[in-house]
């Protein structure tokens, strides 16, 4: 979960648009170095599409990413992805995914608006 500071005012609450949407997350030879997880949950990409920087899919077979928890908490977190590492709580994609998914627009921790 990413924590609020003063470059990013907004705290991942839990929702999972990410997680429980239909974005693609690829998985690179050094992701699953950092968590062999993955290659039971992935599926090899085809070799002609297989360019060094990516080798695994996770998405969009699934419903939801294997590693949320019940919780909704990413379960990997310390391990995740390289693309699961650059998605920001509050950016435009994450409020487009929560649109996706009917969630509320997510607000800055310190607002005061409901």
């Amino acid at each position: 979960m990413s924590k609020s500071n003063e470059a990013n005012p907004f705290t991942c609450d839990l929702y999972g648009a990410f997680c429980k949407t239909s974005y693609s997350i690829f998985a690179s030879p050094e992701d699953v170095q950092r968590e062999t997880r993955i290659l039971s949950e992935g599926r090899k990409l085809a070799e002609h599409l297989d360019d060094g920087r990516f080798s695994l899919r996770l998405f969009p077979f699934l419903d939801s990413c294997p590693f949320l928890g019940e919780d909704q908490a990413c379960t990997i977190y310390e391990t995740r992805p390289r693309v699961c590492r650059v998605l920001v709580a509050g950016d435009a994609q994450c409020q487009e995914a929560r649109k996706h998914k009917g969630h509320p627009r997510l607000k800055p921790a310190n607002s005061l608006a409901e």
